[in-house]
């Protein structure tokens, strides 16, 4: 009879926990759990293009500003956008645009770009990138600034595939809309309490980035905010949990296999496991090691510590350990009935000193774990269950050690009766100190790497900004744009500073992409792109130096490749990185092929090969390296930062695939990025 009622009670509890299961499984698998996966990813999608295009805007203002000073119209003709105002923010005379003129307002005074609140015009929609315009004695003449349509910034929303209901929206640093998807005009400038997802996150924007699910004006939704590096602007998307499709996972297929597997689990945990087991016999119970702390009440008289016989002797003689069992009374006094020689190494205390104070080993506790300690052995003592804590102790001798002290009851007390307890304590400070040496490592490398990013980021517009300058003045002087320059040299010359200026902008940005990636911050901006114009766009942007370098361009791409879900801009920045490190290795008359086909595995294969110098095997390694330059050939010297392949490395990972070399000295090299299955865009449905 007991047997079947054990058989029914394991199925009982079964069921119970496997109905506890299906309700966890649904729960976690529910509407929340996906609207944050898409908040999340939506959050990364939409700041990334927005922190690049208001970034770019203020740095193409900044280089107009130097065209303009000489020449307005230049500037205008350079970029449609730029518009030079008035005081009162109006363009030759005509009537202030309101929010022009408070943007002006604000960069009064500032030398820095201010972002105006869009405004319509013609129609349209617009915002401006506004900064104040001085003549030659350092007074206020007016602003200029970059006008741009919104309608640019909306359709990059309209491709996070949000679900009906949802709503993006950029605040600006006063807690203002500055712009909605879905577009509503009314919005625009309002306060963030009349879009009910924006106002959540304009009760609390101290953090940079946070998602949580929430009462959003009678709404239940899951509401993600992040903070942008321009303009103090923060961008908020909030989803109507009601509009989210219950994922596929909640299929009661898997729940229920749950739990029927969790019943079977508890079948044999009450029928098998919690069976009594009869002791062999004339064997005898072995107890486990467990461990050795008394408590801060008074001790029971000690009788003499009995060693233990045979093996188990011969363990706690010779290890560095120490073994002890303990007598705990009702009353939770303590007494030890072995205490192994080890003590003596880890405490620097006699066993035979516990015969008359148990209560030692409890003193030695550091006074700041001492609480803690006690209350630990208390609740083990009280409940029978194990034991399992680390504490310092402080040794006779002034030393501060970690011990690990591990106890079990070999006999349980019940009621009035006394507990046997087994148990080991461990010296632990080795493991401890290598602990704190390693945090202390991660905390530094932590540090260098926050302080290197922040370093970069801060620079970059102190790099960018005078470069662009260069640029655009030395493309000005190269086309004699107001008038012939006059000496041949001179022109040589400033072909000579526009190409350098170029070639250390894209220094500059390498370096930038490399540490934004190794920091963790780099995003990817995907899209579903055609393989061959990806292709294509590339090989036009490096046919120029393979015809000046003499070699030759193949292209071999898939027909019937279907287009990948990619982030095109990074994408082409792997694949220009490749084709310019095959021109730079490849002696003239040679051949560079570039090539992208289906995987048999799944996903896509990028390979640019070349009939160049090729690479040593025992420098392959370092071909990956950030600024790792190989030498193959004394006669064939290239110039080169070492950035190409790493970076092209990094954003191949970046999208989840690889990147592979295979090349012999003087044989040519072949780099190949394969990318995931989840790089393939899936297949459109047609409506028959």
């Amino acid at each position: 009879m007991r047997r079947y009622l054990q058989m029914a009670l394991g199925l009982v509890a079964g069921f119970i926990l496997g109905t506890m299961a299906v309700e966890a499984w649904v729960d976690d698998g529910g509407a929340e759990r996906d609207a944050r996966e898409r908040v999340s990813v939506a959050l990364g999608q939409g700041s990334a293009p927005l922190n690049l295009f208001f970034s770019e805007t203020g740095a193409r203002l900044l280089a107009l500003e130097a065209v303009a000073q000489d020449a307005p119209t230049l500037a205008s003709r350079l970029d449609p956008g730029y518009r030079r105002y008035d005081r009162d923010g109006a363009v030759a005379g005509g009537t202030p645009v309101r929010a022009v003129a408070e943007a002006a307002a604000a960069a009064s005074g500032t030398g820095v770009p201010t972002l105006s609140l869009p405004f319509e015009g013609a129609g349209l929609w617009y915002a401006a990138i506004v900064k104040e315009r001085r003549d030659a004695s350092g007074d206020l003449a007016g602003y200029e600034g970059l006008q741009f349509p919104v309608s640019r910034i909306l359709d990059w929303w309209s491709s996070l595939r949000l679900p009906p209901g949802s709503s993006v929206t950029l605040l600006t640093a006063d807690g203002r809309i500055w712009l909605r998807a879905p577009f509503l005009p009314q919005l625009v400038g309002a306060r963030a309490a009349e879009e009910p997802f924006a106002a959540v996150a304009a009760k609390d924007r101290s953090r940079l980035s946070r998602i949580v699910a929430v009462d959003a004006g009678g709404i239940d939704a899951v509401v993600g905010w992040r903070s942008l590096e321009s303009h103090g602007l923060v961008l908020a998307i909030g989803i109507d949990l009601e509009q989210v499709a219950p994922p596929p996972s909640s299929s009661a297929t898997v729940p229920l296999l749950i739990a029927l597997v969790m019943t079977g689990i508890l079948f044999l945990v009450v029928t098998v496991i919690r069976r009594p087991q009869a002791a062999a016999p004339g064997t005898a119970p072995v107890p486990v090691p467990q461990p050795p702390v008394p408590p801060s009440r008074p001790a029971t008289p000690s009788r003499p510590a009995a060693a233990p016989s045979g093996s188990l002797q011969a363990f706690a003689q010779k290890m560095p350990v120490v073994v002890y069992q303990q007598r705990v009374g009702p009353d939770l006094s303590v007494r030890y009935e072995y205490v192994s020689p080890g003590i003596r190494e880890i405490y620097g205390v006699e066993p035979e000193r516990l015969e008359s104070r148990p209560e030692t080993v409890f003193e030695m506790v550091h006074a700041d774990d001492r609480e803690r300690v006690e209350t630990a052995f208390e609740a083990a003592w009280r409940s029978n269950e194990d034991l399992d804590t680390e504490y310092r102790i402080v040794t006779p001798d002034g030393r501060t050690k970690w011990v690990h002290n591990l106890a079990r009851a070999a006999s349980r007390a019940n009621g009035g009766e006394i507990g046997i307890w087994d148990g080991i304590v461990l010296d632990v400070t080795a493991q401890k100190k290598a602990e704190s040496e390693l945090r202390a490592v991660r905390d530094e490398a932590e540090m260098t790497s926050k302080v290197k990013a922040d370093f970069l980021a801060n620079v970059s517009h102190e790099l960018r900004t005078p470069l662009n300058a260069i640029i655009g003045f030395s493309e000005v002087i190269s086309n004699q744009t107001f008038g012939p320059v006059g000496i041949d040299k001179y022109l040589e010359y400033a072909h000579d500073i526009h190409e350098s200026a170029d070639h250390l902008l894209a220094v500059v940005n390498d370096i930038l992409d490399l540490s934004k990636i190794e920091a963790g911050r780099a995003t990817l901006v995907l899209e579903d792109v055609d393989a061959a114009e990806l292709v294509d766009s590339c090989l036009r942007l490096i046919h120029g130096r393979a015809a000046e370098a003499r070699l030759q361009l193949r292209r071999h791409v898939d027909a019937t490749l279907p287009k990948l879900r990619v982030d095109p801009l990074k994408i082409k920045q792997i694949l220009i990185n490749l084709l310019s490190n095959a021109i730079k290795f490849t002696r003239s008359g040679g051949t560079v092929t570039l090539r992208v086909a289906a995987i048999p595995e799944g996903g896509v294969s990028l390979a640019v090969s070349d009939t160049g110098i090729g690479i040593a095997q025992q420098d392959m390694a370092k071909a990956i390296e950030t600024y790792g330059r190989i030498e193959s050939d004394a006669n064939h010297r290239v110039e080169g930062t070492g950035l190409g392949l790493p970076l092209a490395k990094a954003l191949a990972e970046l999208h989840g695939g690889e990147l592979v070399i295979e090349s012999r000295a003087g044989e040519g090299t072949t780099v190949e990025v394969r990318l995931p299955a989840s790089c393939i865009a899936p297949a459109k449905r047609t409506n028959s």
